[in-house]
């Protein structure tokens, strides 16, 4: 039942496991600018060990309205992310 996760300048962090973002369904808040997570690309389908989350997880959160992330490449982003948010 977490409602807001702040990460932000967490530069520790490098790696989110698959499945982990959207296993948190109740998620409305997700801040995480200045990680730098090694985003999964979107064609990479097949998840390897020490893999790293895919933004599309973050499509499947249904109560998400406020997300600030770093994403330093283009290719990580799911093209329908803002429209499935809220506001």
């Amino acid at each position: 039942y977490l409602k807001l996760l702040e990460l932000t300048e967490c530069s520790d962090l490098e790696r989110i496991p698959p499945n982990l973002l959207s296993s948190l369904s109740h998620l409305e808040e997700l801040y995480m600018f200045g990680v730098d997570v090694k985003w999964k690309p979107m064609e990479e389908e097949e998840e390897k060990k020490g893999a790293n989350a895919s933004l599309t997880e973050l499509m499947s959160l249904s109560y998400l309205v406020d997300l600030k992330i770093q994403i330093p490449n283009i290719k990580v982003l799911p093209k329908d992310l803002c429209s499935n948010m809220k506001r």
